[in-house]
């Protein structure tokens, strides 16, 4: 009885975590990703930086 209770709590712990990273991950697919977000960031300052040259 107790091992079987012992894998059935260790069934819904591994059922919750899969759902918190496979939502974590869907939800990084949907917005800009870290990279995604410094590459516009430097963008940006090179496109400022070139129009106060001129």
């Amino acid at each position: 009885m107790t091992i079987e209770l012992v894998l059935l709590v260790a069934s819904v712990v591994l059922g919750i975590v899969h759902i918190i990273i496979v939502s974590h991950l869907q939800s990084g697919q949907h917005g800009l990703s870290m990279d995604s977000q410094l590459k516009g960031t430097q963008r940006c300052a090179a496109h400022v930086r070139r129009q106060e040259r001129s």
